[in-house]
């Protein structure tokens, strides 16, 4: 039961973490490649 609630904590962190990406100004591209980076090293 804890694995799961990290796992949504991390998922929730994750999408704030992508959307500060996406409005930095870098392109969305590199973005996408970083949190797929993340999310594969996630699981």
């Amino acid at each position: 039961m804890e694995t799961i609630v990290h796992s949504k904590m991390l998922n929730v962190f994750l999408l704030s973490f992508i959307k500060k990406l996406l409005s930095l100004p870098i392109p969305s591209f590199l973005a996408t490649c970083l949190a797929l980076r993340m999310l594969n090293l996630g699981t």
